[in-house]
């Protein structure tokens, strides 16, 4: 079960939501969140093989969980309309959405990238969420329904990092998103927000335990030394879809740490130096990664 809190607790009954990028990681941890919460579910991917393992996990629940696929790669002129229209055939009275489809799909030097990776990420990460709630907004305003929507960010739209330039773009603008969504919308009763991981252990971070010193380093820049899974997006998401959060609009809540509020760690006497930021750690910090959180 995606965990919370010990004590803390969100009221989903009557709500519907579709989150996107469902079948794994972050996507997949919030939905089951929400279903915990009472809510029914619209998981979202490419593949409803795929789903399985997540609705399975959201049935458990008690509530009423369906799938409904799309390719975010595809012509999304086509794609969006038809998937919107089949989440509200499975769900009348959607009123959530929490977008997390995304990720790093390309990743080198900036003198390499092609033109053909840019517009592949920048649709994955961009365009489908800018149409999906697009899309969304124009059925909730229509319906009078007091949409709520959470955006998946990503650290990477507030901190560069080195042969992430597209990635990096990409959340950048998404950030950006969340403001300019919330601006327009909020005034007509849908609240849009965000909710920004930093490292996350899920599938697609498999390196953090197969490179242990690249893990270490970078927990050493977390300021509570913690590298979570993605139940630690849960309760931000969760929270920002409430009743709780009905004066929140156009936030990005970094959920990260803490790695976003400083300039660089302080160095434990035991680290060797120099370091390099091009070239890794020059020596082992594994004695730093088996010192016990300091929280």
């Amino acid at each position: 079960m995606s965990k919370l809190t010990a004590g803390v607790s969100f009221d989903f009954h009557g709500h519907a939501v579709l989150v996107t990028g469902a079948t794994g990681g972050i996507g997949a941890a919030i939905a089951e969140g929400c279903a915990a919460a009472g809510a029914n579910v619209v998981i979202h991917g490419r593949d409803a093989a795929e789903s399985k393992p997540v609705l399975e996990k959201c049935r458990a629940h008690g509530t009423r969980v369906s799938v409904v696929s799309a390719d975010f790669f595809g012509d999304l002129r086509q794609v969006v309309p038809a998937f919107i229209e089949q989440t509200f055939a499975a769900e009348p009275g959607l009123d959530m959405v929490v977008t997390s489809a995304g990720g790093c799909i390309h990743y080198g030097p900036i003198t390499d990238m092609t033109f053909e990776q840019y517009q592949q990420l920048m649709q994955l990460n961009v365009a489908s969420v800018y149409f999906v709630i697009q899309h969304l907004a124009r059925h909730w305003l229509a319906k009078k329904i007091q949409g709520r929507a959470v955006i998946v960010g990503s650290i990477n739209g507030r901190l560069a990092e080195a042969y992430s330039s597209m990635y990096d773009s990409a959340k950048g603008a998404v950030e950006m998103m969340v403001r300019s969504f919330a601006a327009e919308l909020a005034g007509q009763g849908i609240r849009v927000n965000g909710m920004a991981p930093g490292l996350v252990r899920t599938p697609f971070t498999r390196w953090i335990d197969e490179r242990p010193d690249d893990g270490a380093w970078t927990a050493l820049h977390t300021p509570n030394h913690v590298i979570p899974g993605p139940e630690s997006c849960v309760g931000a998401s969760l929270f920002l879809l409430s009743d709780a959060a009905d004066h929140i609009h156009g936030q990005m809540l970094m959920v990260d740490g803490g790695m976003s509020v400083w300039q660089h760690p302080t160095r434990p006497p035991s680290l060797p130096c120099p370091w390099s930021v091009l070239h890794g750690p020059q020596g082992s910090l594994k004695e730093f990664a088996e010192q016990p959180s300091s929280t």
